[in-house]
């Protein structure tokens, strides 16, 4: 039986262990091991789905947020393959076909039922094949197209590093072209900045060129420094110098009198938005981000989440928090996993985004142990910009 594993690059070495485990119970295991990318590993990618009998999707954080493992497993659905979710780590569990699909938890692979429990899943997958579960789809769906956007600067960097063969007039359009894919994107811009900065401290590359190079950098605006980090220490350090000079003017005017126990500062109040479910069990509250719910953030910088819960669930349930932008899930994004939640208590999770973006709502869901029951859905309105 040849089987198709889908995973994220960050959980290699388990992803080794996994192949070596189904090649010692006499399968075949497939997993691309090409770190390149690029149109011609994608084929590759979509020829191993095509000829596999089964496709096993590794369950991790990265995994279920890849826009690559979303393309795989979307393809692999469209093919009527068999799919069996083996969970490697926690990780929340995509919606639709997936979720309801009953997985095999092999967190740790010195668990022997773990083993035998994926084991027994194959057997049955195999008797399943054999009965004809499974047959292609008429008419058969045409390849998927390459799940990311091509590199506008791939070609311009491959010509770079051999720029001194290059005749002076290539390099010339070299710079205009540069200079164009620059008002692009913001990321598009830093990258075609490095690039005309080494052309033009490059000695070797023609005065003329050089010259063009160093005009186009001036229009091409240096990413600003965001002032907005020190302006809020600055109004917290006035505002706490004028209640220490306030409280010295209150002790020496009224000496008899004792002062007043300082008022805590309000909660942020945040607008919650209902989602698709809500239960008397579960209660999350008193909810903290941080930074506030409006701010402009760098790529990778992470959000913190901390709240207050009532659970009343024997058996406990787990929060997972999540970025939105639209009604997706946001690209790029990365989130921590969930402990197990029980009784009363304080939580915290976090999540980052690693492409340009803007999140606006952020998604609270409280699920069973198992993750198969949602007890509660809700968003908080936000404002973050990833850039």
């Amino acid at each position: 039986m040849k089987i198709f594993i889908s995973y994220a690059r960050a959980q290699r070495p388990k992803i080794e262990a996994l192949q070596a485990l189904l090649d010692r119970g006499g399968y075949e295991a497939w997993f691309d091991r090409d770190i390149s990318g690029g149109e011609d590993w994608w084929r590759s990618i979509v020829r191993s789905i095509q000829s596999c009998d089964v496709y096993i999707f590794a369950l991790t954080p990265d995994s279920t947020s890849s826009a690559a493992c979303r393309a795989e497993y979307a393809y692999a659905t469209e093919l009527n393959k068999p799919i069996l979710p083996v969970l490697l780590a926690d990780a929340e569990l995509p919606v639709g076909k997936l979720r309801a699909t009953q997985y095999v938890d092999l967190r740790s692979f010195k668990d022997a039922d773990a083993i035998l429990d994926l084991n027994r899943a194959l057997v049955r997958l195999s008797e399943r094949i054999a009965a004809n579960e499974f047959p292609p789809p008429v008419p058969y769906p045409r390849d998927p197209d390459f799940p990311f956007p091509p590199d506008p600067l791939e070609t311009i960097r491959t010509q770079i590093e051999k720029i001194t063969t290059l005749p002076e007039t290539d390099v010339l359009q070299i710079v205009y072209q540069l200079q164009q894919i620059s008002r692009q994107s913001a990321t598009t811009s830093v990258e075609a900045r490095k690039l005309l900065e080494a052309i033009a401290n490059d000695r070797r590359v023609p005065f003329g060129v050089v010259e063009l190079a160093r005009s186009a950098l001036t229009q091409i605006p240096r990413k600003r420094q965001r002032s907005f980090r020190w302006r809020p220490l600055r109004l917290l350090a006035l505002t706490v110098g004028l209640v220490v000079i306030a409280a010295v003017i209150l002790i020496f005017a009224f000496p008899s009198v004792d002062p007043p126990p300082p008022t805590p500062a309000p909660a942020l109040e945040l607008e919650l938005i209902p989602g698709s479910a809500a239960s008397d069990q579960v209660d999350i509250n008193a909810v903290q981000l941080s930074p506030a719910a409006a701010a402009s953030l760098a790529l990778g910088e992470q959000v913190t989440i901390s709240f207050a819960y009532r659970i009343d669930v024997p058996s406990g349930v787990r929060i997972y928090v999540r970025p939105v932008t639209g009604d997706l899930l946001t690209s790029g994004y990365g989130a921590s996993g969930s402990p197990l939640y029980r009784g009363e208590g304080t939580g915290n999770a976090n999540f980052t985004v690693n492409n340009p973006a803007s999140v606006q709502r952020v998604r609270f869901q409280v699920w069973d142990a198992n993750q198969t029951t949602l007890f509660e859905e809700f968003f908080i309105a936000v404002d973050y910009r990833f850039e």
